[in-house]
């Protein structure tokens, strides 16, 4: 599972080959290709939010709204058929962690899942060690 030093890892575009900080890389700033899923970027970091329980409602849907607006069909729609797969992957990720974090339960159990994972890392790499 991620942890905060893995937004400093780098990852490269498809396209041109471009290199891009990991964190929230829908689009190469060099091609502007939309780019794959990378699924170590968790649900808080796509939304840019705190890794706790509390979630101002309006704050999350404003930056859903503003996610989905950049992969929405309209605008994707001259792209690559390789692109357009990709930005409706980008969309389902963004719609499932925003159904996740609106929903009390949804959001409690992504929230332990998620820390259980960074335990069991973090216990993996002290008996590494």
């Amino acid at each position: 599972f991620c942890s905060e030093s893995s937004e400093r890892v780098l990852a490269r575009c498809w396209n041109c080959d471009a290199v891009a900080p990991r964190a929230q890389f829908l689009f190469c700033k060099s091609c502007r290709s939309v780019q794959p899923v990378d699924h170590s970027v968790d649900y808080f970091r796509i939304f840019g939010l705190g890794k706790n329980y509390e979630i101002e409602d309006e704050k999350l849907e404003g930056k859903y709204k503003d996610r989905q607006k950049k992969l929405h069909p309209d605008l994707v729609h001259s792209k690559s058929k390789k692109e357009r797969k990709y930005a409706a992957e980008q969309s389902a990720r963004g719609i499932d962690a925003y159904r996740t974090f609106t929903n009390p339960l949804s959001r409690t159990i992504y929230i332990i899942l998620f820390y259980e994972r960074l335990i069991a890392a973090t216990s993996s790499l002290k008996l590494a060690i």
